[in-house]
């Protein structure tokens, strides 16, 4: 605040109260607000503690004085103190600050509006429209686009505001960016590197590089300062790594020259530059004696078998830095979360031999004082808590948090949570409380309408489904569903911590329809799930199917029958194929699952296995009989910090059991009796692999994959496998786009398992934009696929429509 202000109000205090004392016995008689337009009279009035009919206090008048002042409303403020009839007139004179009606980005090719707004808001710079106007919020938001620039290689680039009025009384703040020419780099040298070829060390560095037609792949060719300085620790690093641990590295030598593009269309006016990097590569060393100092909570000999330094060997100190991460997390484990360490390395005189000591600081023992869980509104506390391997009072376990997050996140109740807030206990030194801060998202899906689905065809429905019922961590489901291939009914339940231990329990009533171009089957039964951990990560499940199966026959111009296997020569009785009629499956599946993914909607990193055997018939009852073997990979590996991978394989097969019997029988072409044959196989039609679809080969339609004849009748297969891989890369919100390749096959039981890629496998491969609805809480699908190898009669491309995910 100007001096010139403070002595403004101090003479105005000086004339109008002639005496302390007098001021202090007269009352307020009434407080103005003068001057203002855009705020209302009564906002100031809520920010003075002085009320009229109050005893004239001149140091509360001076605190109200500044309390306006940090509004921040306002460019200039008087207080005048005057005489009235019955008391003390304070009048406010207010110079009031003009709002930001509008902003505007001009003049810039490279930096769309959009782009600048996510950014200011990203660093905290943004000016939000109907704000009061300040300049120091405008000069940061000009530091914010300027670095912007620079990350563009426009290291030129200026940035500069202006105010502009508008009718309505506010003001326009518009920057003009100037971009410049953008500085690509032409050429990059090392003068001094002998033991590397410049290949080599360029190939380290991630943004500093040379321009060629492939810049955009390889992480771009445009040079800022900062983006250097990164760029040459990476090179120290290949130094240090191969035993030169003197290497440095002095000021980039640069030259500019001005040209156009490469490419031959479309030239374009172009800043060069070839940097030349200066390097004393010094000598190379070998490793001595490795000590370590400062280890009192675990043995040295021990902690040195974490750096697999070996005497004599060329020093590398990826080794260390590697064996100072695994010593971090054991170290966290037992509560020493402040523990550092770094090598310091003397280099023997007269002597190609660097001595290596690693220094550690363990620091303190420290504690969990509380764990309290803020932002969730719905879910219960005990839901949160449970899922904690760390408790209060234990040992800061850094590994025991990082897996209870992650468990946490898995839920999919809230947002990811990014990281935990750790703070000393006031009062106690080795004492920490944590916070975890929850974003809760939308788990219940509530959907009437419809939709068109590879598998399911045109359908309405209505459903209901939760898997946090009523914040208590249940997953509920009530659905029915209608449509041109399907009529559904479903309601299940399933707790997965049953009377608060962690105990899954669950139930399944369903009646389901499937119009296949095959054949039609209807299903109603239910089923019951009994789970229970073993281990973290991993569970163990019992689940018990009975249902009613009933069965069209199929297409004889699709489906290759039991008929047709024998010629003409073979007499079957359909009733022990059973490929019409009703059928009574009574099923129990054990199956274990490790699952360490991190998100259970959009995982980015993890793994999850799964192996499970279906036993039907025997002594459980019905009439299907088999063994079903099934095992399940899904592997998610991060890319760059937004895209990562998604894979999967799996194989299942069949084998019927004893139980279930083909009577056939040919004619004996000496003396043309029957002779029957009791074949154990019994494995029905609708239980055999047929695949495709979006859920396991994009490109084909549904049971389309598999065995057939050589009229092109299905067969069906006892035994299947399919490969799925997925690339992820995030675009707007919540629309991703995903590459992907699947791959599989069924094979009937005179066929071997084969993994030719060119040969068995059908393949698929294409692009697809996957929408997450946050209302309906579930991805949709637009997918287009080419399908490299596959049967004559399949299509070579598919535009196809999904709901859900691939696996």
């Amino acid at each position: 605040m100007p001096n010139s202000r403070f002595l403004r109000i101090l003479l105005l205090f000086s004339l109008c109260a002639p005496s302390a004392a007098l001021a202090q016995r007269d009352n307020i008689e009434r407080i103005d607000i003068v001057g203002n337009q855009v705020v209302v009279t009564e906002t100031y009035l809520t920010r003075i503690t002085e009320k009229v009919g109050d005893p004239y206090d001149r140091e509360r008048a001076l605190a109200d004085f500044r309390a306006l002042w940090a509004t921040g409303f306002l460019n200039d403020l008087t207080l005048d103190v005057s005489d009235g009839e019955r008391g003390k007139v304070l009048t406010f004179t207010v110079d009031e600050r003009p709002r930001v009606q509008s902003l505007d980005f001009v003049g810039s090719e490279e930096l769309s509006a959009s782009s600048i707004i996510e950014k200011l808001t990203e660093e905290e710079a943004d000016i939000p429209v109907d704000s009061f106007y300040d300049p120091a919020k405008v000069v940061k938001a000009e530091a914010v686009i300027r670095a912007m620039l620079l990350d563009k290689g426009r290291t030129d680039g200026t940035v500069s505001s202006r105010v502009e009025p508008l009718d309505v009384g506010g003001v326009k703040v518009v920057f003009d960016i100037k971009d410049e020419q953008k500085i690509r780099i032409r050429k990059v040298r090392f003068s001094g590197a002998d033991h590397f070829d410049d290949w080599r060390l360029k190939w380290g560095m991630k943004k500093t590089r040379e321009n060629h037609a492939f810049s955009a792949v390889m992480g771009g060719s445009t040079y800022t300062e900062e983006q250097y300085a990164a760029d040459v620790e990476l090179v120290r690093e290949i130094y240090l790594n191969n035993g030169f641990v003197d290497v440095s590295f002095g000021p980039p030598e640069t030259s500019y020259e001005d040209g156009t593009s490469r490419f031959l269309l479309w030239k374009k006016p172009r800043r060069w530059l070839e940097l030349t990097i200066p390097v004393v590569e010094g000598k190379q060393y070998r490793v001595g004696k490795v000590e370590v100092e400062g280890a009192e909570v675990l043995p040295p000999e021990f902690i040195k078998s974490f750096f697999k330094l070996v005497p004599g060997e060329v020093y590398n100190e990826s080794k260390i830095t590697k064996g100072l991460e695994k010593l971090r997390e054991i170290y966290g484990a037992r509560g020493y979360i402040q523990f550092t360490g770094f090598p310091i390395k003397a280099p023997v005189e007269a002597s190609d031999v660097v001595d290596v000591t690693i220094n550690l600081n363990e620091d303190q023992q420290y504690f969990v004082n509380q764990i309290e869980f803020k932002g969730h509104t719905t879910t219960r506390d005990k839901v949160i808590r449970r899922e904690m391997w760390l408790n209060e009072q234990d040992v800061m376990n850094m590994e025991l948090l990082k897996m209870s997050i992650q468990r946490i996140n898995q839920l999919g109740y809230f947002r990811p949570i990014e990281q935990p807030e750790i703070e000393p206990v006031e009062g106690e030194e080795n004492k920490l409380n944590v916070t975890l801060r929850l974003s809760e998202q939308n788990r219940n899906q509530f959907t009437f309408g419809g939709g068109v689905s590879g598998l399911e065809g045109a359908f309405i429905n209505l459903a209901f489904s939760t898997t946090n019922f009523m914040g208590r961590g249940e997953t509920a489901s009530f659905s029915v569903q209608t449509g041109s291939r399907t009529r559904n009914f479903q309601v299940a339940i399933t707790d997965p911590y049953f009377m608060d231990k962690p105990i899954t329990l669950g139930f399944d009533v369903f009646k389901r329809t499937l119009r296949l171009p095959q054949f039609t089957r209807e299903d109603t039964g239910g089923s019951l799930i009994w789970g229970i951990p073993i281990k973290r990560f991993s569970r163990l499940f019992l689940n018990y199917n009975y249902s009613v199966i009933n069965t069209s026959e199929p297409d004889p111009d699709l489906v290759l029958t039991p008929f047709d296997l024998f010629n003409n020569s073979t007499f079957l009785d359909p009733r022990f194929f059973g490929i019409e009629g009703n059928f009574v499956s009574s099923r129990v599946t054990p199956s274990f699952v490790h699952n360490t993914t991190d998100n259970p909607l959009f995982p980015f990193r993890g793994k999850r296995y799964t192996a499970s055997m279906s036993v039907a018939g025997g002594p459980l009852g019905g009439t299907v009989n088999y063994l079903k073997p099934t095992f399940e990979g899904i592997w998610y590996v991060p890319v760059s910090r937004t895209t990562n991978f998604g894979f999967r394989a799996m194989v299942s097969w069949l084998r019927g059991t004893a139980d279930s019997r083909v009577i056939s029988g040919e004619i004996d072409e000496a003396d043309g009796d029957i002779i029957f044959d009791v074949q154990q196989t019994g494995i029905p039609f609708f239980e055999r692999f047929f695949l495709g679809g979006e859920n396991q080969i994009r490109g084909y339609d549904i049971r389309t994959v598999g065995p057939r004849d050589p009229l092109g009748r299905f067969v069906g297969g006892n035994k299947m496998m399919i490969f799925n891989a997925e690339y992820y890369i995030p675009l707007a919100g919540p629309l991703r786009a995903v590459l992907f390749f699947d791959a599989g096959q069924a094979y009937a039981e005179n066929t071997d398992w084969s993994f030719s890629m060119f040969k068995d496998l059908r393949t698929s491969t294409g692009a697809e934009m996957r929408f997450f609805v946050p209302v309906l809480n579930v991805p949709f699908r637009l997918i287009w696929a080419y399908n490299p190898h596959r049967d004559a009669f399949q299509p070579a491309t598919a535009f196809r429509f999904g709901i859900g995910t691939t696996f």
